[in-house]
């Protein structure tokens, strides 16, 4: 299953300055942040027109006759038209300058010389609409309440 992940319009660049997951973002618009721009936090009821997409990871190993990965999978994230990254470890960020349409074009961009039983993480992106991020504070601290646009 995928993850979903949010980029607020207004706050998303090559950098964004928290976990783009919903409480990532409502944990953010709880406070000030002077360093974007925000000199109070997100007041309730504040929306947010947000980008979503969804996220899936694809472990690739190399072993003596080059890369093995999910192709099943792969074909269907390129039928959904996901682009693909390399990430920088399991879980973590991708390089925007390491990607392609395909898992084979962004392991050429890959060390050529890597070594048996390396490992590497794809990050297949799938755009998935926009949203209305709504801030809201409840018993249980800040929360996002989505309201899809499009797709999402």
């Amino acid at each position: 299953m995928p993850d979903r992940l949010y980029y607020p319009h207004d706050y998303t660049d090559e950098v964004v300055p928290c976990d783009c997951t919903l409480g990532g973002w409502a944990e953010w618009f709880s406070r000030p942040d002077p360093d974007w721009n925000r000199h109070e936090a997100a007041k309730p009821g504040d929306v947010f027109l947000s980008s979503v997409a969804e996220i899936e990871e694809l472990k690739c190993v190399r072993d003596h006759d080059g890369w093995r990965w999910d192709r099943a999978a792969e074909s269907r994230l390129v039928q959904a038209r996901a682009a693909f990254y390399l990430r920088h470890g399991q879980g973590a960020g991708w390089w925007a300058d390491n990607s392609g349409d395909t898992v084979r074009e962004v392991l050429e961009t890959y060390a050529t010389d890597a070594t048996p039983n390396a490992r590497a993480w794809i990050a297949a992106l799938t755009g998935a609409g926009e949203a209305e991020l709504r801030f809201e504070i409840g018993d249980d601290g800040p929360r996002l309440v989505v309201t899809p646009v499009g797709r999402a």
